[in-house]
């Protein structure tokens, strides 16, 4: 069998390539098998060479300069950086709320269209970094977390609490 290990690699020292200067990018370590070998599959999230320009005004402003990045099935990835280095111009190209200037976007080896299927929404995903902007503190964290459940209809209504619970106990 094999066991995933959530324990933080070391932030890397420069900036990601492409993206604003201090920018970061966090991972956790690759699944690990007996023996301690990693096993290295296709990305099940994949940016090639990702450039994004908006005009502003007379004025072309390059949020992003050709990003490459892949996440990897059981891999946790953050995207740490300054306000205005391009963590959230990067994450929309990702949701499909922009459209590249240049680059691909790929989901398990599929180039991603610029409007994202409801298929692939299901497995693309964003966490804030505000707390306070994602989460409504006048809804229950169940409330919160059968909200998508109940978009994508993941489940039926009736198994719903089951489901929430059983998630909710995976991560502690």
């Amino acid at each position: 069998g094999r066991m995933s290990v959530r324990t933080p690699l070391p932030k890397r020292k420069a900036g990601v390539p492409g993206i604003g200067p201090g920018a970061q990018i966090r991972r956790t370590q690759r699944h690990l098998y007996p023996g301690g070998g990693t096993r290295m599959k296709k990305p099940l999230l994949e940016i090639r060479g990702a450039v994004k320009t908006f005009q502003v005004g007379r004025a072309e402003v390059k949020a992003l300069k050709g990003v490459d990045l892949a996440v990897y099935r059981g891999e946790t990835v953050a995207i740490v950086g300054e306000s205005g280095s391009g963590k959230t111009t990067l994450a929309n190209l990702v949701l499909g709320i922009e459209k590249p200037t240049a680059g691909e976007i790929m989901l398990s080896g599929r180039t991603l269209p610029p409007k994202r299927t409801k298929a692939d929404r299901r497995h693309i995903g964003l966490v804030q970094q505000n707390p306070y902007s994602t989460l409504n503190p006048r809804k229950s964290i169940g409330q919160a977390i059968g909200l998508p459940l109940s978009v994508h209809r993941l489940c039926r209504r009736s198994e719903r609490r089951e489901r929430i619970g059983a998630l909710l106990e995976k991560v502690g």
